[in-house]
């Protein structure tokens, strides 16, 4: 199952363009990886290359020795497209939620040289799988999920 898929059952199938992400976006998980709590949000992007349907197989790429999964909420975004949103708009361009498995290649992300490659841990084939489903954002809050 790799994308684009229909991941709210309603038939509509989505491929994005670019998936952006947050990293150490809770103190809980900075301390667990025994880094500092950022001042500023760590945003890294993952290629669509990495998106496959919940469920399906992740393929561990045998120059990877360490291989790391974190359960995250993803948050689609659309239909329309949106650039500059005022933070209290922000929640009008969200399509729905869903659950996303955030997989990270460890060795590549922080064993290199000059701090490590986050791009290219990130982003081996079928390291964000998503689903099964999208709740639709109408009555939900994300801050009391």
């Amino acid at each position: 199952g790799r994308m684009p898929f229909d991941v709210d059952g309603t038939g509509k199938a989505i491929a994005p363009p670019m998936i952006f992400a947050v990293g150490l976006n809770y103190v809980a998980h900075a301390k667990e990886m025994n880094k500092p709590i950022p001042e500023q949000p760590i945003v890294f992007g993952k290629a669509p290359n990495t998106l496959t349907a919940s469920g399906s197989p992740i393929i561990l790429p045998p120059e990877e020795p360490f291989v790391d999964y974190e359960g995250e909420l993803a948050v689609i975004l659309g239909p329309e497209p949106c650039r500059s949103v005022h933070r209290d708009d922000a929640l009008k361009f969200v399509l729905g939620y869903c659950i996303a498995n955030d997989v990270s290649g460890r060795s590549w992300q922080f064993e290199r040289p000059n701090g490590g490659q986050w791009l290219r841990s990130k982003c081996f084939d079928t390291f964000l799988p998503l689903g099964p489903r999208m709740v639709p954002a109408k009555g939900i809050d994300p801050q009391d999920l």
